[in-house]
């Protein structure tokens, strides 16, 4: 199935697969991240259900870390990607550089690999600060709006590090290889 939903993004140049993992997934974790946050704020005037205070105050903290990984990502990762890609499309050679470009590159790599342990931190604390939901207690609407919002921003932090993975660093790899970065 995974390999079906995400084939799209397989044949993906590299300015294209940067796109659409802005628009798909960066964008979206950044909307999903301002409701729990808006969600967490309403939660926080609720005092008859205190049990959720302590879910609540987590899911804001990892909200923060996400929002941080995502605007790294708007920032940082998206304009180099358009840039490694226009300089891979026109031909640019490293090798005649003077000296800057090499390790920029290097370390835009490194930066990409270190963040996906970011990911498989926060994907980590998501599962396990998850509060369950006992059918004795009547929760707020808005706790369970919350835990579904949560759950939906460790969907997509899973689908965004495997696309990463599987197709955006070979494709950064290639491309920095071809200007012999």
């Amino acid at each position: 199935m995974t390999n079906i939903l995400f084939s799209r993004y397989r044949n993906c140049n590299l300015d294209e697969l940067a796109e659409r993992l802005g628009k798909d997934y960066y964008e979206m974790l950044a909307i999903v991240c301002t409701n729990v946050a808006a969600l967490a704020n309403e939660l926080e005037e609720d005092t008859a259900h205190p049990s959720t205070v302590l879910y609540t105050g987590m899911a804001v903290k990892l909200v923060e870390q996400v929002e941080h990984l995502v605007g790294d990502r708007q920032k940082n990762l998206m304009p180099y990607l358009l840039e490694l890609d226009a300089k891979k499309k026109e031909g640019h050679n490293c090798l005649n550089c003077s000296g800057r470009c090499h390790v920029g590159h290097a370390e835009r790599l490194m930066n990409l690999r270190a963040s996906h342990d970011s990911i498989k931190r926060l994907l980590t604390q998501l599962d396990m600060e998850a509060m369950p939901l006992h059918r004795d207690i009547e929760y707020p609407k808005a706790y369970k709006i919350l835990r579904n919002e949560m759950k939906e921003i460790d969907n997509m932090l899973n689908e965004v590090f495997y696309i990463e993975e599987l197709y955006l660093v070979p494709k950064v790899f290639e491309a920095q290889k071809a200007i012999n970065a």
